[in-house]
């Protein structure tokens, strides 16, 4: 959903559906990069993009899959633009592994902290 402030009185005062599924009613993050938008629902990472301007997605790509807890916050979370030129994100407890759309395992590093 983008709400707009037309006037800049603080309230918006229109409102514009960029994109919407029914098969992901929960709780999405999202990161907004020019007329693109990640979308993290797990299992799904998608990118959405509005090729013509007019505020709605016209393009909806699958990024990654198979990322454990669909439907809670113990799977996939927000993606951030870093000050590098990255992407990054993270997932919780229950996303263990993380898929390309073709089914391949994607194999990152990831550093371990040891508690004392």
């Amino acid at each position: 959903m983008i709400l707009e402030d037309a006037n800049g009185d603080g309230v918006a005062d229109k409102e514009t559906v960029f994109y919407q599924d029914p098969e992901h009613q929960c709780r999405a993050r999202l990161c907004v990069l020019g007329n693109k938008v990640i979308v993290s629902s797990s299992p799904h990472i998608f990118v959405l993009t509005d090729a013509d301007g007019d505020g709605k997605a016209d393009k909806r790509e699958l990024l990654f899959t198979g990322i454990s807890g669909k439907d809670h916050d113990h799977g996939v979370h927000a993606f951030v633009f870093g000050p590098d030129g990255k992407l990054y994100f993270n997932m919780g407890n229950e996303g263990k592994q993380l898929y390309y759309p073709v089914n391949k395992e994607l194999r990152c590093m990831a550093r371990s902290t040891k508690w004392r």
